[in-house]
């Protein structure tokens, strides 16, 4: 992988990056819901609730940056 991607590139930050950036994600969906521009049965999926989609994606990014971080070390 190193060879295709340079020899300066770090998965492990790539990692963490896109972590960090599902965080973000869910704390604007969960903004956009308290703040009343978008309500909560938007984001629900096969009929779960938009709450644990908020939740599923803060948790996805939450697991890859702690992965991200693990392979920094």
């Amino acid at each position: 992988v190193r060879r295709l991607m340079g020899e300066n590139f770090n998965f492990g930050r790539v990692l963490v990056y896109s972590g960090w950036v599902l965080m973000l994600i869910s704390v604007i969906m969960a903004l956009g819901t308290i703040l009343g521009l978008v309500t909560i049965e938007y984001f629900s999926i096969n009929g779960s609730s938009g709450i644990r989609t908020i939740a599923a994606v803060a948790i996805a990014g939450c697991l890859l940056a702690a992965l991200g971080f693990m392979k920094e070390e």
